[in-house]
């Protein structure tokens, strides 16, 4: 018998079709809500008495604070939070984390507050509530909204992981009864946030169930015409699929009743339509379900290792096996510590059937992942693997990192740093000895350095890739045989090594090793160039009496700071600007004296800098009123309208912020139009890439065309026209028959 026992709300997730039709079919509940409510809390087998009071204390709070309210569905509001904890239940959640998911909604919409749930129902519970409240308070709409959507959810994470688990069951409950909702863009837009945010989530903690009906909800609204025909094909040719799965697990059954091997159960599932539309595109790349060989498949759970490699010879002797479909991802486990047989045998029914056979605790890991964590946590005997702690540190470490410099805070880092590690794809390469590394996709040898021992890195000297020498920047690739040779004498990690690190856990190790050995070196080299910088612009000195960098940093602060210009994080421009804002902007009124044998007396401001060596375009002629760019050349820079030809020509990564010295900078509004050539990206998928970038836009459009080719327009603000280049370069990288253009437009 499993140690997890959760109460399973959705009985026929994987037999059929009628629980998915049913889930979104959403029928308004307009009866007795204590009913209902006693009805779930007395299903709750593992609720003591006393924690059966609690919940009715706070579902009886909960429905005095909610009381006169309803939602789009004519149904009162306290029905949602009723329906959140019912979807909860999945989890085995404790007594907590159900008192939350009833109160989650208490504090942002009803005139209780976070205290009043604190002296009622404890710390932990107004804890959850508030952070759930402060998670709900963003909306993605294609802006920096989705990147605090990510900053404050995994800040929560960082705290407790129970804020996502009542997160989870609120968005599914929304997604539910999304049809009610009078807007269609406002449709589209929680889709999009729940596949793009909530989906990668989901999937990332290895929470099976949430991640397929979140995912599916969302896949419905996005795309509803091939969401229909996925359904129709699979209830045209499945009809029978609780029968056939019945039949199934006989079959399964017999053989290991005749060859005596124990099994604690069998199980049978139809493959969800988006995982059938995920598999159809990018595998296949053209949309014909015929396609899709495992829509039905049987899984066996059993009790020892032994036993399914048994399970595994004994179904190929009695049904044929298709050898390309044989996967053993016991012996070499999945990424997330997945782990489980895997084949596709022919004969038990007119098409393909593939088979999983694993343990019990496989089954656990693989259905409940890092929240088997907080079902064990009174103290019961399965707790995170190591390979789940270990990334759930790495990301809190990130999150706090970035929470704790917050004077310089730059929410572009950090959704690049969280990106790296957590929303990326991964690579898998081996040791000598035949170890797995995994690491995130465009991880270089120095990122595998830092992971297969606690200080080669610092010894570091070069990498040989399958048998050849390669730089520091090579980029890892699956199947890489890699080995790393050191130095026997002598330290080589420096600062410079930052530029050619993706992992977060290795920069952290590096920056931790800087400060510690070569900080008062730091301090020294970097306090000067910050000077030389505040002396270039009239500012007062470190140390001055109206120096505002000592006025408002701590000595560690400033130990960081010169930490961060040492490996790059950010420019002495990065640091000195959000302090004297009001100067600077006094300062770039102030003539400025440009030599006149080098450029013309029009005063322009180049990249921050009074002294660039520029010329004016001779094609365009910038007046003093049109807005700026800057190209730069060997030689010199030169100056740009936004539509000259020559700006839309040159590389853009020569591009620099450029203003007259009389006004402000303003932002460049930078469009980048995609053209995807048919049958090789999806709008799903092409919005997963977009999410990869790492980077918001500000608006977002997507026709497509007559001959199935997607046009998308992509416009994006940036106070550095430079950072396009990486951008458009992150592109590429993703689907090379992805056709770029970039314009900058007038403001």
């Amino acid at each position: 018998m499993s140690a997890l026992t959760p109460y399973r709300i959705w009985e026929a997730l994987d037999t059929s079709y009628s629980w998915l039709i049913d889930a979104f079919t959403y029928k308004p509940f307009l009866g007795d809500l204590r009913q209902l409510f006693e009805s779930i809390r007395d299903s709750i087998h593992y609720l003591t008495d006393d924690e059966r009071k609690k919940l009715t204390d706070a579902f009886d709070f909960m429905l005095i604070a909610h009381h006169g309210q309803t939602r789009l569905s004519w149904e009162q509001y306290a029905l949602h939070p009723l329906k959140a904890m019912e979807l909860l239940l999945e989890l085995h959640p404790d007594i907590t984390t159900l008192i939350a998911c009833l109160l989650h909604d208490t504090i942002e919409d009803t005139p209780v507050t976070a205290d009043d749930i604190r002296k009622k129902f404890g710390e932990d519970v107004a804890h959850i509530c508030e952070w759930v409240s402060k998670v709900s308070s963003v909306r993605y709409a294609f802006n920096d909204s989705q990147l605090e959507t990510l900053i404050k959810t995994f800040l929560a994470m960082s705290k407790d992981l129970r804020v996502i688990f009542v997160k989870f069951a609120d968005r599914l409950h929304n997604i539910q009864t999304l049809d009610y909702h009078p807007r269609e863009d406002k449709k589209k837009r929680i889709a999009m946030e729940t596949m793009k945010i909530y989906v990668p989530l989901a999937k990332k903690l290895w929470l099976y169930s949430f991640a397929v009906m979140l995912e599916n909800g969302a896949f419905r609204i996005l795309e509803p015409w091939v969401y229909e025909e996925i359904i129709s094909y699979c209830l045209h040719h499945f009809w029978d699929s609780p029968q056939a799965i019945a039949d199934g697990k006989k079959m399964i059954e017999e053989v290991l009743i005749n060859n005596h091997i124990p099994y604690i159960a069998i199980k049978g599932r139809l493959k969800s339509p988006y995982r059938i539309y995920e598999k159809l595109y990018k595998k296949y790349k053209i949309f014909d379900v015929s396609k899709v060989t495992d829509v039905l498949a049987f899984r066996v759970i059993t009790d020892t290792v032994g036993h399914c490699y048994e399970i595994l010879g004994h179904v190929h002797s009695k049904r044929r096996p298709l050898i390309h479909k044989i996967k053993d991802y016991i012996s070499i486990p999945k990424f997330n510590n997945y782990q489980s047989l895997h084949t596709t045998v022919l004969g038990m029914f007119h098409y393909p059937v593939e088979i999983q056979i694993r343990t019990q605790n496989m089954e656990d890991i693989a259905e409940y992942g890092v929240a088997a964590h907080y079902i064990y946590s009174s103290g019961k005997d399965m707790q995170l693997n190591e390979n789940q702690a270990n990334r759930i540190k790495s990301l809190q470490q990130t999150v706090q990192e970035f929470a704790h410099t917050k004077w310089w805070f730059d929410s572009a880092k950090l959704k690049e740093s969280l990106s790296t590690d957590f929303l990326t794809k991964s690579v898998f390469v081996y040791t000598p000895k035949g170890d797995i590394i995994e690491l995130p996709q465009w991880s270089t040898v120095l990122d595998f350095a830092f992971r297969i021992h606690s200080d080669v890195w610092l010894w570091f000297k070069n990498a040989i890739v399958n048998g050849v020498i390669k730089p520091i920047t090579y980029e890892v690739k699956t199947g890489d045989v890699i080995s790393i040779n050191t130095f026997s004498n002598k330290k080589s990690a420096t600062a410079h090594w930052m530029d050619f690190l993706r992992t977060t856990n290795a920069k952290h190790k590096l920056q931790k090793y800087l400060r510690e050995s070569h900080a008062e070196e730091y301090k020294q080299q970097w306090r000067t160039m910050l000077n030389e910088k505040l002396k270039e612009r009239w500012l007062p000195l470190l140390g001055d009496d109206d120096d505002r960098f000592t006025q408002t940093m701590t000595d560690k602060e400033l130990g960081d700071l010169y930490l961060g210009l040492a490996m790059k994080q950010h420019s002495p421009g990065d640091c000195i600007r959000p302090l004297y804002k009001d100067l600077l902007y006094q300062l770039r009124k102030k003539p400025v004296y440009i030599p006149q044998e080098k450029t013309t007396v029009t005063p322009v401001i180049v990249d921050f800098s009074h002294e660039t060596t520029y010329r004016l375009c001779e094609e365009c002629k910038p007046k003093p009123t049109q807005a700026i760019i800057a190209i730069s050349s060997k030689r010199w820079v030169v100056i740009h309208t936004l539509s000259c030809p020559g700006v839309y020509l040159a590389n853009k990564a020569k591009t620099l912020e450029a203003h007259r010295a009389d006004h402000k900078p303003t932002p460049y509004i930078a469009k980048i139009i995609l053209t995807i050539p048919p049958k090789t990206q999806t709008l799903v998928g092409l919005l997963g890439d977009l999410a990869s970038l790492g980077r918001d836009s500000d608006e977002l459009a997507i026709t497509k065309e007559p001959d199935w080719s997607y046009q998308l327009s992509l416009t994006i603000i940036l106070h550095n026209p430079n950072k396009i280049s990486a951008i458009t370069a992150k592109l590429h990288k993703l689907n090379d028959s992805y056709r770029i253009r970039v314009i900058f437009c007038e403001p």
